[in-house]
C-alpha cells in the first residue's frame, strides 16, 4: 500500500541522490570509455572479415563523399543531447517545485 506524504514517508523524486557522487559516475564512465576502447579493434577486425576489399574500397571511396552530410549529422546529435539534458533539468527543477508545494499544501 502506497503512503502519502503526510504519513512520514518521502514522496519519490527523479532529483539526483546525495549519496551518488561526482568521482562514482567519472569512475564509470571512464571504466565504459576503457572497456569501449579495448573493444573496439578486435570489433572492427572482427567485422572486416565479413566484407570483401570491393565492398571496404567501396565504403572508403563513398564516404569521402559524405563528410559535410555526416558533419551535420553528428552536429543535430550534439544538439539533442543538449536539448534532452535541458530539458530533463527543466522538468526536474518544476517536479521539485510541485513536490514542494504539495508538500506545504498537505500539512
Amino acid at each position: 500500500m502506497r503512503r502519502t506524504p503526510g504519513e512520514g514517508e518521502d514522496v519519490p523524486s527523479f532529483q539526483p541522490r546525495a549519496e551518488e557522487s561526482l568521482s562514482r559516475r567519472l569512475a564509470l564512465c571512464a571504466q565504459v570509455g576503457l572497456a569501449a576502447a579495448v573493444v573496439f579493434v578486435p570489433l572492427v577486425l572482427l567485422l572486416k572479415d565479413f566484407c570483401s576489399e570491393a565492398a571496404l574500397d567501396a565504403f572508403r571511396k563513398d564516404n569521402n563523399a559524405q563528410w559535410l552530410q555526416n558533419c551535420f549529422t553528428g552536429v543535430g546529435l550534439v544538439f539533442s543531447l543538449f536539448a534532452a539534458q535541458t530539458f530533463g533539468f527543466l522538468y526536474s527543477q518544476q517536479e521539485a517545485v510541485y513536490l514542494a508545494l504539495y508538500s506545504e499544501v498537505s500539512e
